[in-house]
């Protein structure tokens, strides 16, 4: 059974990655005419075309979404996506050839991964021909295959992240899924058995040191900043307007701060996507939906840090 975002009908997603650099992207392909909303709630994110789909803009839907590391670097991935994207004909027919609509955001991983070699147009395009409807690879794949969590003390202490999925499908069909690239500098805490189960480690190994255990003259990740964000994609099979698809990736946030402790610092870059692709024919109580976004993002996080493996120093909750 289908438990990730995939099961949301006309929703695909792919990954690839240098494995050996610890670093890759992860892309999701849309049905065409979907709806996609965005908030944005770090203090330091690095994003493409988000403002496309921030409330006032008549753009409403997009092609295809990506979650890259590199930093900044990573959005090279952009090329490639929109590249596969124009040889398959998916996108607006301008009446002068076909022009995709691709957005997206990165992660920092540049102090696990190989230094030089960044996620690129080359591997933006393996990631969308990747991309498939069947479960989603969760743990150390693309954008997630450096990610780590936990800094508030550096990366000495680190764990690992990566990429995390779930979803949840109601008797009547209607479907809502989550996708979420974890690489924060809090804690990443289980709502569910209401304990936090990776993180910053403590000296003697045993345990983990929570925000109020630190100094209060302790700078969060000790003056490292600008080095943390998780990413997400919230889809409904649900018909959403543009201001309903907006209202909620704001309350799947809420499934950051219940599963990330602390959340939206000014030194993480954390940036949610809603997507509805419109195929359920029912007419769901929207709020409830909206709370389904947030219960299946704070899923997907606890799943991306339960499926990351080890990676050298840095331990992972896989083994």
């Amino acid at each position: 059974m289908n438990d990730t975002i995939t099961a949301v009908q006309g929703i695909k997603v792919g990954h690839a990655h240098y494995e050996k650099a610890r670093t890759g992207c992860t892309v999701a392909i849309l049905e065409k005419d979907c709806v996609v909303g965005v908030d944005v709630r770090g203090g330091n994110p690095g994003d493409y075309n988000v403002s496309c789909f921030q409330g006032t803009t008549t753009v409403e839907s997009a092609d295809a979404i990506f979650f890259s590391g590199g930093s900044w670097f990573g959005l090279d991935v952009a090329q490639g996506v929109r590249q596969f994207l124009v040889d398959k004909g998916i996108g607006w027919d301008t009446g002068f050839g076909i022009m995709p609509c691709v957005t997206g955001a990165i992660i920092f991983d540049l102090a696990v991964a190989q230094h030089g070699i960044r996620p690129d147009a080359k591997l933006g395009y393996a990631a969308a021909a990747n991309a498939t409807d069947r479960p989603v690879i969760e743990g150390n794949v693309g954008a997630g295959i450096g990610a780590t969590v936990g800094k508030m003390l550096g990366m000495e202490r680190c764990m690992k992240g990566g990429v995390g999925s779930s979803s949840v499908t109601l008797d009547n069909g209607l479907c809502l899924g989550a996708l979420a690239v974890v690489n924060c500098m809090g804690n990443v805490f289980d709502p569910y058995s209401g304990k936090t189960i990776a993180g910053t480690r403590r000296k003697n190994g045993k345990g983990f040191m929570e925000a109020v255990d630190l100094p209060s003259t302790l700078r969060f990740g000790l003056g490292r900043a600008d080095k943390n964000t998780t990413l997400g994609i919230v889809a409904t099979n649900a018909k959403l307007n543009y201001k309903q698809t907006i209202k909620t990736a704001e309350m799947a946030q809420d499934g950051i701060a219940r599963s990330i402790r602390p959340a939206h610092t000014t030194i993480d870059g954390d940036l949610i996507y809603a997507v509805a692709t419109g195929t359920f024919k029912g007419k769901p109580f929207f709020d409830y939906l909206a709370h389904l976004a947030s219960d299946q993002m704070a899923n997907s996080i606890v799943r991306a840090v339960r499926k990351a493996r080890s990676m050298g120093s840095i331990q992972g909750l896989a083994e």
